[in-house]
């Protein structure tokens, strides 16, 4: 049949509440000015992995490949950690990233 090996797409889920208010966000704030939204703090927080990523890895290997460097991934215990920074900018510019010692809330 000719199918691949593929992971699926990933789309943020949206519950019919989220949709809700995000379009009466939209309808509130439709008529704003490029001024009104410089005043507006944008902010967000990333993990970054030390030593893996957080996904599926896949290798295609003939089955005398097994132990082949290309086919291997190395781990550590616990992931090898993490660290979160968290940023924000708005009209006037980028904000000073930070690092993040405690969990986001």
């Amino acid at each position: 049949m000719e199918l691949n090996s593929c992971r699926p797409k990933r789309k943020t889920f949206l519950s019919g509440f989220n949709c809700k208010t995000r379009l009466q966000f939209a309808k509130q704030h439709e008529d704003w000015t490029v001024e009104q939204w410089g005043n507006v703090l944008w902010s967000d927080e990333s993990i970054f992995r030390l030593f893996q990523n957080d996904g599926f890895t896949r290798v295609r290997r003939e089955p005398h490949e097994v132990m082949d460097f290309s086919s291997i991934v190395p781990t550590v215990q616990a992931n090898g950690g993490s660290i979160m920074v968290w940023g924000c900018f708005n009209g006037s510019g980028l904000e000073s990233a930070t690092l993040c010692d405690n969990k986001m809330k």
